[in-house]
């Protein structure tokens, strides 16, 4: 979450800052509640910015359209939206081009799944955190691996994740 919104932060400087919310996944859930808590710390980081909602989006398309249709009326003048997955993510695209607002927000979410680059390619979708399921799937077996060899593990295991955004769009058409 702290990538994602360190982009909005980054973004929202050049015009002064602004107001933003969160779109979160499903409260409690492990990730959701990580990434929630890396947007609020890049938010806090800037006095520029003031997080008017934080709202659970439980993962979900449906609510996070409706999600962003009151945000929007509550808050005509929000500037972005840090939502904790493309689907989410999309969905408050899909809120904002309706009311002709898309052009005012920064949006941006997590996965970098392929309609979250085809709408970025179409200069909707804002940025997306790009984490990689082939290097999950590989660490994940190397660990099983080393497991059944009784071989130790790392105490923390870092995947890179990488953020995605207009300026390096081509660079991740292959992400895998």
């Amino acid at each position: 979450g702290y990538l994602g919104a360190k982009y909005i932060v980054d973004q929202l400087k050049k015009v002064g800052g602004g107001k933003v919310a969160i779109i979160e996944g499903l409260p409690g859930a492990s990730q959701g509640e990580a990434r929630k808590a890396g947007a609020l710390k890049a938010f806090k980081e800037s006095s520029a910015i003031k997080v008017v909602s934080t709202q659970p989006g439980n993962w979900d398309r449906n609510t996070a359209l409706n999600i962003t249709t009151n945000l929007i009326q509550a808050h005509p003048d929000l500037k972005g939206i840090f939502c904790a997955n493309d689907t989410m993510a999309l969905a408050a695209v899909e809120a904002l081009k309706a009311v002709g607002k898309k052009a005012q927000v920064i949006v941006v979410g997590v996965d970098y799944i392929p309609e979250a680059n085809a709408s970025m390619k179409a200069k909707e979708l804002d940025a997306s955190v790009a984490q990689s399921p082939y290097l999950f799937g590989y660490v994940g077996a190397v660990a099983a691996l080393k497991s059944l060899e009784n071989s130790p593990l790392p105490k923390g295991i870092s995947i890179p994740i990488a953020l995605v955004s207009q300026s390096n769009l081509d660079q991740y058409n292959d992400w895998k």
